[in-house]
């Protein structure tokens, strides 16, 4: 039985397309300057906050017969991010009725464990080992921050032809203000999680050698 909490403070001043992006399509159109151009313009702060991560467990193992041991384990994991941070948008609300400024508040971190260990007659000849259960993730503190930066404050310049003026940026008639950029979460978003299981059969052998053939398979949701 046990239990552990992080607390942590991120602080991020970079922002994608900051200094100015430019993409060509192959080295003919390199060579000619034609390509796309991508700007984005914001609030030189950085963006800080704080967030908690807590987590309790439990195991034990039984004896379920002489030469098979048992463990059980329950662990539930959760992630406490800043709320009332997100400025809402009020004209993305109106033209599409979604919000952006909602706030993850993953609760269900709920993660069984099993395992055993078969010590086939208690010889140490051959030995079965496996085990499976489910791993919670943790948001991205990236992501975090880049959803508190834009929600509103960026503004994204973005131009496609030919730009002579490469590598300097473009004027803004070739690369116009197209509004701001919304970075939000979906009302149905959870952290990832991700299930796996092993198994393993080892084969002790003279002087200390032992083969082992051992499978494992690993599922996540994103």
């Amino acid at each position: 039985l046990g239990g552990q909490v992080t607390f942590v403070r991120y602080e991020q001043d970079w922002r994608w397309g900051s200094g100015g992006l430019w993409q060509f399509g192959d080295l003919d159109r390199f060579g000619a300057a034609q390509g796309t151009y991508y700007l984005a313009s914001g609030p030189a702060t950085p963006v800080q906050f704080n967030s908690t991560e807590a987590g309790l467990f439990a195991q034990d193992t039984w004896a379920a017969a002489p030469d098979i041991q048992v463990l059980f384990g329950l662990r539930y994991d959760t992630q406490i991010l800043p709320t009332g941070r997100i400025a809402l948008n009020t004209a993305w609300q109106t033209a599409t009725g979604v919000r952006n400024d909602f706030t993850p508040r993953d609760r269900k971190g709920i993660s069984p464990r099993f395992g055993f260990v078969w010590d086939v007659q208690n010889r140490s000849e051959w030995v079965l080992r496996g085990g499976a259960g489910l791993y919670q993730g943790r948001l991205d503190p990236r992501t975090m921050a880049e959803v508190l930066s834009h929600d509103g404050d960026v503004t994204v310049r973005r131009g496609q032809g030919t730009f002579l003026s490469w590598p300097d940026a473009p004027s803004t008639a070739l690369a116009p203000s197209r509004g701001a950029a919304l970075t939000f979460f979906d009302s149905t978003y959870r952290s990832p999680r991700a299930f796996k299981a092993e198994l393993r059969i080892t084969r002790n052998v003279a002087c200390g050698v032992a083969l082992t053939v051992a499978g494992s398979y690993h599922h996540t949701d994103y």
